[in-house]
């Protein structure tokens, strides 16, 4: 690549590439679509969904039925741009549907016919990658194709690349999707399975298939038993985090971080919470596993301060909904997160996402400690203590009382120290009334610690 090149703008330099595919031989295509597939590998997500755009894909389709440039030239592009759409707009924006993708969905049927597998392979992992509103029938073929090629257990690299972009395909089937559990269940169980055991599969390939398995739950209530019991979920999930905290680097170049350029194993992450969030909705984590989780994300929120604000408020999402609001209060980890809630609000610059979650939470977390938070009857709360006292539980549930009430104290003392309530009075003197804040109380006397 030249000087030239490098210093333009990566989008800039991707639409005239772009439009000089249709006037250029066939080696010169291959040759500038490996430039753009680079070029695209610079993008940061908003960058990268400015060139997925319906236009773009309509405006590469006429160039395929002109033959001004050849479906085998054409793949490797549209490959790249679902491996990139996929890896760096997780759940983001969608493309509407497009004449390119009804000439995908033509072919797959068409392929699938021919027995081409190779090219049909292409097709799924084009059309799936791409694509957000998907022909639900086409799983039948789409599915277990890329499955077949997730099952080779081969370690070579060029083997880890094609199963990684199958499971990364397969992870672009949203929540909504409905996947018959028979034409997935055991081959993606014994996929999972044996990369525990193995160690095959790359980091992506494997977050990928647990992107897959956890999103079909919408559907399928059978896999309750099947992730919490065989696959280890949270468990695997808080490893995952662990080793990839190690991995990133956290002291990212100035200019990577002013264009809000995450490194991969950043995107990794992120994908990580998004899905953790998406499967703590669903099932209640409990015990040691809850607290090793939940500890993992509150060092990944301080690492990620100040390098990756995007990881900072999905750690904060997590902490709000699942610790504050959980029915099992955890009161070691509850804590932990005040304190590092505190340094946020002493910080030098206010993030207003993360200061309304900091304030929210806060409320909540003192309502509960007061005791205050509202029951749904009195008949429920009234049989709820008689179950406890004749099943022994009475003094369990007095001692839990007694460390609320503890903690409450600890808590009031360190936010006192800390001048917690004179942070409350100069965010609502220069915050409260923006538009962001409407869904809190105006009133700041809401938010202070009361004996």
């Amino acid at each position: 690549m030249s000087m030239q090149r490098r210093t333009e703008h990566p989008v800039e330099k991707f639409t005239e590439l772009f439009s000089e595919l249709e006037n250029c031989s066939e080696m010169e295509q291959k040759q500038k679509i490996e430039e753009m597939n680079e070029l695209m590998n610079e993008m940061n997500k908003v960058e990268i969904c400015s060139v997925f755009t319906n236009g773009q894909l309509d405006r590469l389709n006429k160039m395929i039925e002109e033959r001004k440039i050849s479906l085998e030239n054409a793949i490797p592009l549209l490959k790249h741009m679902g491996y990139c759409k996929a890896m760096k707009d997780f759940l983001g924006t969608s493309l509407c549907k497009s004449s390119l993708q009804e000439r995908f969905e033509k072919m797959i049927v068409e392929e699938k016919k021919k027995k081409n597998e190779k090219l049909l392979v292409d097709l799924c992992e084009c059309y799936i990658s791409l694509y957000e509103s998907l022909r639900e029938a086409l799983f039948s073929i789409c599915v277990p194709c890329l499955l077949k090629v997730a099952l080779n257990k081969e370690e070579s690299e060029e083997n880890q690349k094609e199963v990684e972009m199958a499971l990364l395909a397969m992870s672009n089937i949203k929540a909504y999707h409905r996947v018959g559990n028979g034409l997935y269940l055991n081959e993606m169980t014994e996929i999972l399975k044996y990369h525990q055991k193995n160690h095959y599969l790359t980091r992506l390939a494997y977050q990928s298939a647990w992107v897959f398995l956890i999103s079909r739950w919408t559907y399928d209530k059978f896999l309750n038993s099947n992730v919490l019991n065989e696959l280890h979920f949270v468990g695997e999930a808080t490893r995952e985090l662990e080793e990839l905290m190690k991995c990133a680097d956290w002291k990212r170049k100035e200019e990577e971080e002013e264009r809000g350029k995450e490194t991969k194993e950043e995107l990794l992450l992120l994908r990580w919470l998004v899905i953790i969030d998406f499967y703590s909705q669903k099932v209640q984590i409990h015990g040691e596993e809850f607290v090793k989780l939940t500890r993992c994300i509150i060092d990944l929120c301080r690492a990620a301060k100040g390098n990756c604000r995007e990881i900072y408020r999905k750690c904060y999402s997590f902490f709000y909904y699942y610790i504050f609001r959980a029915e099992s209060f955890y009161y070691s980890l509850c804590e932990e997160v005040a304190d590092l809630i505190l340094e946020e609000m002493h910080g030098p610059t206010i993030d207003n996402e993360v200061t309304t979650l900091n304030i929210d939470a806060f409320y909540d977390f003192l309502r509960v400690l007061r005791g205050k938070r509202e029951k749904k009857n009195s008949l429920t709360s009234f049989i709820l203590f008689a179950w406890n006292w004749l099943n022994g539980k009475a003094k369990e549930e007095i001692e839990k009382e007694n460390q609320k009430v503890m903690l409450y104290r600890e808590l009031c003392e360190k936010m006192e120290e800390e001048g917690y309530e004179d942070l409350i009075v100069s965010f609502y003197k220069s915050v409260f009334d923006l538009a962001h804040f409407r869904a809190l109380s105006k009133n700041p006397n809401d938010y202070f610690v009361y004996h």
